[in-house]
């Protein structure tokens, strides 16, 4: 009876061993998968943005100097990576909140341009270089627009296989109307990405 449950407790150890082993691996070789990530991912997430009104916009505090009005999307499109430089194509639904004046619905499509890098311990840190994208459907249907969103902060799996990212710091942005007026908004953004097509050698 005794050396039975010796047996199992050292079933035990053995599987509690095994199991620190996989979480405890050198993360050498998935540093290389961080560090050279490629392919094409698929992206969705979510965004919630105080707006102000046209020639209005918010104190050093973050306070609007002004009213604002509440704006929240879901986005859904596809990135592509190729070791430090990015491009993302995605559509965004929209809808502005009452008590607005402008409160209704709308759908965009938008073009980003980005660097990222990333840390040891899997950080990723995305910087846009470019945003722009054509209004489809709302009030202002056809018209085109610029924005310089704030950079997102994240992690990236220890296999590459999934990418969160999120706002980690409340910042202004400008969203400029092609022959229009601009807005300062302050928007909050989380976004998943899992991998459609990963190649190291892939060149497109």
């Amino acid at each position: 009876m005794k050396s039975q449950k010796l047996l199992l407790f050292a079933c035990r150890l053995a599987v509690v061993a095994a199991f620190v082993s996989v979480i405890t691996l050198p993360l050498a070789g998935q540093d290389q998968d961080w560090h050279h990530l490629r392919g094409t991912y698929f992206l969705t997430g979510t965004s919630t943005c105080l707006v102000a009104a046209p020639g209005a916009g918010f104190n050093a505090n973050l306070t609007p100097t002004d009213g604002v009005s509440l704006q929240s999307s879901s986005v859904q499109g596809t990135l592509k990576l190729a070791e430090g430089t990015g491009t993302g194509q995605f559509q965004e639904f929209a809808i502005t909140h009452p008590p607005a004046t402008s409160a209704g619905a709308s759908s965009n499509e938008n073009l980003a341009l980005f660097t990222y890098t990333i840390g040891d311990d899997g950080t990723l840190t995305v910087t846009f270089t470019s945003v722009s994208g054509t209004v489809l459907t709302g009030p202002s249907a056809g018209a085109t627009f610029t924005v310089n969103p704030p950079p997102l902060s994240g992690r990236v799996a220890r296999d590459g296989g999934a990418i969160l990212l999120s706002s980690i710091e409340p910042t202004v942005e400008t969203l400029h109307i092609t022959g229009g007026p601009s807005f300062q908004r302050i928007c909050y953004r989380t976004r998943v990405q899992i991998p459609v097509h990963r190649d190291e050698h892939d060149e497109d």
